[in-house]
């Protein structure tokens, strides 16, 4: 794949990548699959951490062996989860959240699907010290109706300098919130609910509601700290005015300041320095609306816009308690100055065939209060051009 980018019409860099993969049926219950990722842009990542060679990053994007039994699947290795509704980027666990090495098991019976895994995460240097952290996840998705879908999911996060795999973590029926209280333990956890409605055929409702922490009682100076929480609300429609493969979609993102932050800092929500949730990150929010079509046989049009707002708060913010200090504690949304993005973006895709695929796309981004600071602005337009050949068909 190669990628040119012009911005502001002052740079253009021509970035290569490569996804190498090899996949193996041994038998009818036993494969492996294993997948590279040699990317050039990987490498001027600043979240990366791994050897640079002649330009190029690479690292293993997925490598697991899968075992299949009758009503479910157990899967060991390199693998990536993405659990949601949302069109832009999950609250729970995002399809933009680094690869995580773990063990799965998935299945499902009737009409229900089930997943849990436990993963091993980066460790963390605090203090000198190295603290290990892992993270577990269990969901289950129920499809009540032909027309009606709901999913439950819970993750937690935890570590520490002696600690390693806790056994009530691993038990996927078991109730992870419960066994932190019940164990004392200050771990990190996430409770999410989504759901997907399709009254008729071209049409979808869908949204999450994500909770990290929500105060219950109001009888302590500590039970004023502010809900963590975050929802997403989604509508589609499908060929609309009659044309065949159009969508039309609308989506608004919104997540409270602190979500996926903790006190320890080892469970804050991260792995490989990213979020493992929604990209927007806490004390933000995101409209966005997209039009899709097909023009003609193999070519398809996008145009799309979106609206965030960024406040203060970070995931790698100090972890502050004012309402201890205040009585009358009251927190805004978004937090502080501002930084506030628009989005314009217009986008051409042709399939050639089965192997071959280009893609145009073209941009305008203003951002003013640019990382939080008044006054700070900027505005641009990217070009990107996009080939992807695929040798083999997989």
């Amino acid at each position: 794949m190669e990628k040119a980018q012009i911005q502001k019409a002052k740079r253009s860099d021509l970035l290569e990548r490569g996804l190498p993969f090899l996949g193996a049926q041994f038998s009818k219950n036993f494969s492996l699959f294993l997948r590279y990722d040699i990317n050039e842009s990987l490498a001027k990542d600043p979240t990366y951490e791994g050897k640079v060679w002649k330009g190029f990053a690479g690292e293993a994007d997925q490598a697991y062996f899968a075992f299949k039994f009758p009503y479910f699947k157990l899967i060991l290795g390199r693998d990536r989860l993405s659990w949601g509704q949302s069109k832009i980027s999950s609250l729970i666990l995002s399809d933009e959240s680094p690869h995580l090495d773990m063990i799965k098991i998935q299945g499902g019976w009737g009409f229900f699907q089930g997943t849990a895994f436990t993963a091993f995460l980066e460790p963390m240097a605090v203090e000198g010290k190295i603290i290990k952290r892992y993270l577990s996840g269990h969901r289950l998705s129920f499809k009540i109706y032909p027309w009606a879908e709901l999913g439950l999911s819970e993750t937690i996060i935890y570590g520490g300098e002696d600690r390693g795999l806790e056994p009530y973590y691993l038990n996927p029926l078991l109730w992870y919130h419960g066994a932190q209280l019940n164990h004392n333990r200050d771990d990190n956890t996430f409770l999410s609910f989504d759901f997907n409605l399709s009254p008729k055929e071209n049409i979808l409702f869908y949204g999450e509601f994500l909770i990290d922490d929500f105060q219950i009682e109001k009888s302590s100076p500590s039970d004023k700290e502010p809900d963590e929480l975050g929802f997403i609300l989604g509508f589609s429609l499908a060929d609309f005015f009659g044309l065949s493969g159009s969508e039309f979609n609308l989506e608004y993102d919104r997540i409270a300041n602190r979500t996926y932050n903790q006190q320890n800092e080892w469970n804050r929500y991260l792995h490989k320095k990213r979020l493992l949730g929604s990209r927007l990150g806490p004390d933000s929010d995101c409209f966005k609306t997209s039009i899709r079509g097909w023009i003609k046989k193999g070519l398809e049009m996008k145009i799309g816009y979106s609206f965030s707002r960024h406040g203060e708060g970070s995931i790698f913010s100090f972890w502050d308690q004012p309402w201890l200090f205040d009585p009358d504690y009251k927190e805004k949304f978004p937090t502080g100055v501002v930084e506030k993005t628009k989005d314009f973006s217009f986008g051409l895709g042709y399939r050639y065939n089965s192997h071959l695929k280009a893609n145009l796309n073209f941009g305008y981004t203003k951002v003013s209060n640019k990382e939080n600071i008044s006054g700070n602005g900027e505005d641009f337009f990217k070009l990107t051009i996009n080939f992807q050949y695929q040798f083999i068909k997989r």
